[in-house]
């Protein structure tokens, strides 16, 4: 049975996936160093853009999908409201106010998908992404966020 191996794997396809994943590579690691751009919305928030990039990354994209922009302003007081809240350390109910925060900025997020038009297939389309990947994401940010406060708090 070994002894076919061999013959099925032959030397071009071992060269091309060694190029594929060399490629990838190089991608990811270009991806990493890329620098990230944001809204215009949020450039009047730099606790934002510095303090938890990656939900100011979500926010963007959700600002880019035209969602209804009153909630997506809610969403960035609150991010904004939460980035102050991680910078004191001494405060000892902080914890308690970012993990609100969190469950805020989550309802005002099913709010949002839960108003979200659904007219056109487009509209439709978006109102799955959003509901299938921005929100989990969103989600999964936050939780890094407190994950990271509470890392900081020990250290």
């Amino acid at each position: 049975m070994f002894g076919l191996l061999p013959l099925l794997v032959s030397k071009e396809s071992v060269y091309q996936l060694s190029v594929i994943m060399s490629i990838h590579g190089g991608l990811s690691l270009l991806k990493r160093f890329k620098r990230a751009t944001f809204h215009g919305r949020l450039k009047h928030h730099p606790q934002i853009t510095t303090k938890v990039p990656v939900v100011a990354t979500l926010l963007s994209e959700l600002i880019h999908m035209n969602v209804p922009q009153t909630h997506v302003d809610n969403m960035i007081a609150l991010v904004d409201q939460m980035a102050h809240q991680c910078d004191d350390k001494d405060n000892p109910v902080a914890q308690w106010q970012i993990s609100r925060s969190i469950q805020l900025i989550l309802n005002e997020a099913h709010v949002m998908y839960g108003v979200m038009k659904q007219d056109t297939d487009a509209d439709f389309c978006k109102k799955v992404i959003v509901h299938e990947d921005m929100i989990p994401r969103l989600t999964s940010a936050l939780d890094d966020v407190l994950h990271n406060y509470l890392l900081a708090r020990l250290g």
